[in-house]
């Protein structure tokens, strides 16, 4: 399925920057391709069919493709085996070594699973009216969605599920926060404790014991700042993630318009803070921001929200064809993302450029197709987004807009 882009902060979550050298896109000379196709957390996507001109490639159980006699700049279009439905393409690419995110898959397996279980000391007594305790577990060996679960004095000691894609053999930290507030996903008003296990080597299918967290008292610090956002544009919801070792902890959100903000940080512990906020249009789309890297104590902050790349052809409702074109204003430092949705039956297709306008593809003759815009930052161009940057990156200042939605009817 589709991610929006504002939902998957969701998955909230980024420096788009690539990394590794491309070749100059002035320079038109055959190259041998040998890319990456993952899926919209970061893990490999086996067995997708990935075509470069004439020329067709099958993506290994790493993700892995190599295509060669490839003349730049080229376009790379991406299928899932066995069926149409799903659909992706990258415009205008250049370098050798592309990484190409299919956002419209999040695995092709199933992911290794298992479990950590331990006991938590210290801290505030658990189960104290207004006191939350959250553990939470960290990798750098692979990428996935984070979880975390609740400790109480029913779950202690805890059994912690961890769920992976990649090799079956993972190590990392289990992590106990714990923090006072109004009440769940209310802002912390005050710290109480915070401890790790490290070193916790799990294996697939695994059992591991004996990881026990002893919690002491943090200290507390604020962050605060202001929002500036487009004329017209209202502010939804400001979240609140602690960045440790690699991870963005979801902690607290507010949702109201207000257009500055302000939070309880914990101090003296290896963690930074982020900010994410977001505006809705009313209509004319949707645009927001991740300030990432706030480090306890900072005040007068600010998080200015870009006006979204909009629509300009075709019209509302009109009648289309391949080979027709569709543009929109485009934002600076970042890649757009068309998303075409039709009804049942019909593919779903994202067009990544680095431009402002795309020809469509062959659609289904009669069929009618909802589209929007995406516009992902900062990125220095296709090739650099391409290098190695996630569309939903879990750490690094970032900017997401979504255009307002449109339709038009194949013929």
């Amino acid at each position: 399925m589709i991610r929006s882009t504002l939902v998957a902060v969701l998955v909230t979550s980024m420096c788009l920057v690539g990394c590794g050298a491309a070749p100059d896109p002035g320079t038109a000379f055959p190259v041998d391709v040998h890319g990456r196709v993952v899926g919209a957390t970061g893990a490999a996507l086996l067995g997708m069919t990935v075509h470069i001109g004439d020329k067709t490639a099958v993506t290994d159980s790493d993700g892995h493709f190599s295509i060669s006699g490839v003349a730049t700049p080229y376009d790379v279009n991406i299928a899932s085996t066995g069926t149409g439905a799903f659909t992706a393409r990258y415009e205008g690419l250049t370098r050798p070594d592309p990484t190409l995110t299919f956002i419209l898959l999040f695995s092709t397996g199933e992911p290794n699973t298992a479990t950590i279980a331990g006991t938590v000391s210290g801290g505030e007594t658990l189960g104290t009216a207004g006191l939350f305790t959250i553990a939470f577990f960290t990798t750098t060996d692979v990428r996935f969605d984070l979880e975390s679960i609740g400790i109480h004095p029913t779950n202690n000691p805890f059994t912690f599920p961890v769920s992976w894609f990649g090799p079956e053999a993972i190590s990392g930290t289990l992590h106990v926060l714990q923090y006072a507030a109004p009440f769940n996903g209310d802002p912390p008003t005050a710290y109480t404790g915070y401890g790790t296990h490290p070193a916790l080597a799990i294996t697939r299918d695994g059992a591991l014991t004996g990881a026990d967290v002893a919690l002491t008292a943090p200290g507390n610090a604020t962050i605060d700042g202001t929002i500036v956002a487009p004329d017209d544009y209202r502010v939804q919801e400001k979240t609140l993630n602690l960045e440790i070792s690699g991870a963005a902890v979801p902690i607290a959100h507010v949702d109201t318009g207000d257009m500055d903000f302000a939070f309880t940080v914990p101090d003296g512990i290896p963690a930074t803070a982020a900010v994410f906020v977001n505006a809705d249009g009313n209509g004319a789309g949707s645009t927001a921001v991740r300030l990432s890297g706030i480090t306890p104590g900072s005040t007068g902050l600010s998080i200015s929200l870009p006006s979204p790349a909009q629509a300009i052809a075709p019209a509302d409702g009109a009648l289309v064809s391949a080979g027709s074109s569709v543009s929109w204003t485009p934002l600076p430092h970042a890649v757009h993302v068309l998303l075409l949705t039709g009804g049942p039956g019909d593919p779903a297709i994202h067009i990544v450029t680095g431009g402002s306008s795309v020809k469509l593809p062959e659609l289904p003759t009669g069929s009618t197709y909802h589209w929007s815009v995406a516009a992902f930052g900062p990125s220095e161009g296709i090739d650099a987004f391409t290098g190695g940057a996630k569309f939903f990156p879990v750490l690094g200042n970032s900017f997401q807009t979504v255009s307002a939605t449109r339709s038009f009817v194949v013929r």
